[in-house]
């Protein structure tokens, strides 16, 4: 869906005021929940309002177009529409890339090169936060009429510390767990320079 568990935000707010990013990538923004939570909590909770005061590059991509209205594209600076494994390599570096319960959606090794290639796209001091759902009790179709819905793969802890991301564990309202994982700098250093 173009929304997820809200279980987490708390905790992922608190490391993205912790890291102060100027630069975002939110992947998959969907509703842009992301987008908005960014942009209020780093640019208007530090007295910045107006749109023409934002100092924030706050940017999302989409595959599936019929997401993106009016809504998002008034919070995030640019929203860049097709598949993230094609759009990507076109980008520069952020402070921070967001893939809101992304991975699912794509089999395990695309999955895989996905974090790769988010990795290649921080800045020197930047993060990679996911969310991401655990185990096997997530089934989901194309949603929405969305096939890019579709949950292709599942994810354990044991695979997120595979990628180099610590994992803090969290669960749904119906007991199903979830990650949010973080790739910090020296981990994405790591990945970029093997790959």
């Amino acid at each position: 869906m173009p929304t997820s568990n809200w279980q987490n935000i708390t905790h992922s707010l608190e490391l993205i005021r912790s890291w102060m990013p100027e630069s975002i990538l939110d992947i998959g923004c969907g509703f842009g929940r992301w987008g908005f939570l960014c942009r209020e909590f780093l640019d208007v909770w530090e007295g910045r309002y107006d749109r023409q005061d934002w100092k924030v590059k706050i940017e999302g991509v989409e595959g599936f177009a019929p997401y993106v209205t009016d809504l998002q594209r008034a919070v995030y600076d640019r929203i860049h529409i097709g598949n993230v494994l094609e759009v990507l390599p076109r980008l520069g570096r952020y402070d921070l890339i967001i893939l809101g319960d992304v991975l699912e959606h794509f089999e395990k090794d695309e999955g895989a090169r996905l974090i790769a290639d988010c990795a290649s796209h921080l800045s020197s001091d930047g993060h990679l936060l996911l969310h991401v759902p655990l185990g096997e009790d997530w089934p989901q179709g194309a949603a929405f009429g969305n096939d890019l819905e579709t949950h292709r793969s599942c994810w354990t802890e044991t695979d997120l510390w595979a990628q180099g991301c610590t994992v803090t564990r969290f669960q749904d309202y119906i007991q199903r767990p979830f990650a949010v994982a973080v790739l910090p700098p020296l981990d994405h250093r790591r990945l970029t320079s093997s790959a």
